[in-house]
């Protein structure tokens, strides 16, 4: 964590480490809540999801280029 005075206001601001960017997070393939939270998150339903990961891997970050790739989707 990280913490930085303002200019202007001479506030704290507090910067937190988002622990998903830094790290490659992994998708597990066994826990269908996780299944589903992604296919609704990327769009794509189930079965797209799993022969994009035999595909790719289970890596999120390559699983996310692959959608893009592929649908020439874009998410938030």
């Amino acid at each position: 964590m990280h913490i930085e005075l303002t200019n202007a206001a001479r506030c704290p601001v507090v910067y937190r480490s988002r622990p998903h960017a830094t790290r490659n997070h992994h998708i597990n393939t066994r826990d269908p809540d996780e299944i589903s939270r992604l296919s609704r998150e990327l769009g794509i339903t189930w079965l797209q999801l799993f022969r994009i990961i035999d595909r790719v891997g289970t890596n999120v970050r390559a699983i996310r280029s692959a959608v893009l790739t592929d649908m020439g989707a874009t998410w938030h």
